[in-house]
Parts: C-alpha cells; structure tokens; sequence
C-alpha cells in the first residue's frame, strides 16, 4: 500500500506543477514582460515629448550704430536702410534691403523675421524674409511684404531673429 500511496504524492505533485505552479510562473514572466512593455511605452511617450519640443535655432545678433545689424558676430550683415513702403495700388507692405555673407561659408536657409509695431510700440503682425543660401562674400537683396488689415497702422519694424545652417551644422 505504501508504495500506492507514495506514488499517488508524487502523481499529485505532478498535477499540480503541470496545473497550478506552471501557469502561475508563466502568469507572473507575462507580468514581468508586461510591465517591461509599459516602462518600454512610458520611455518612448518621454522620447516622442522630447523631439517634439521647440527649439531654439536663432542666432544672435545686434543692431550696430550706424543701422547695420551684424549677425554672429559679422558673419552675416543685414545693411542699414532696410526701407517699409506702401503700396497703395496693390495693398502691400514692402521691406527691402541687403543682406550680406562676410563669412568664410556658405549659409543655407536664412529666414530673417521681421516684427511689426503701430504707433504705441505694440507687436501688430510679423513678416519674414527666405533666402535658401547665400554663399561666402555674396550680397543678396531683401524683399519682404505684408498684407493685413492693419497694414496701415504698421508705424515702425525691427528684425525679430535670424535663423540659418552652414554645411558643418548640417553634418
């Protein structure tokens, strides 16, 4: 009899690792892989929040006292007398002028933003001026408009930022 007994534990044993302990272990590696997929989600909400936060990618620059605008330290010169005008016929806002590479580099993809103020020094509206590269000692023109209906009161402007690459920023 002891040698029924004895086997019917061990049968007993068997019946309840193949239906208790072995898919509870499983159960509990699945948790695991579980909460591992969650952390992997949590990470990749983080990194998806991160690459899609604004960055900053003007470049400095200052207004010199003879009305020339030196960007990066003279790299790039936005020469005195940039000029707003009216078109009456067509209802446009014209600001033109020259910007100039003084570099040792071409530059690709300036934008040059230029805001709008009336009479009181309020930001009315902002307009912006592409150039897709200006290469090394070359002089281009600056031609901007705006259109709005506040156009009229537009009494005073002042570049905003300036953004651009070189080749080496690209790479």
């Amino acid at each position: 009899m002891r040698n029924k007994s004895g086997l019917f534990c061990i049968l007993m044993v068997i019946v309840l690792m193949v239906f208790y302990v072995l898919p509870m272990s499983f159960l509990f590696f699945n948790i695991q892989e579980l909460r591992k997929t969650d952390d992997d989600v949590k990470n990749s909400i983080e990194e998806l929040k991160k690459a899609n936060e604004p960055v900053d990618t003007s470049r400095s620059f200052e207004k010199l006292k003879d009305g020339t605008i030196s960007i990066e330290s003279g790299k790039l010169i936005v020469q005195k007398g940039i000029k707003m005008k009216y078109d009456s016929e067509e209802e446009l806002l014209y600001f033109d002028g020259y910007i100039e590479n003084k570099s040792k580099e071409d530059f690709y993809g300036v934008d040059l933003e230029i805001e709008l103020y009336d009479k009181s020094n309020v930001i009315i509206g902002s307009t912006s001026f592409y150039l897709p590269y200006i290469k090394k000692d070359q002089k281009w023109k600056i031609y901007a408009n705006y259109s709005d209906t506040n156009m009229k009161d537009v009494k005073n402007f002042q570049i905003a930022s300036v953004d651009y690459e070189t080749k080496s920023s690209t790479n």
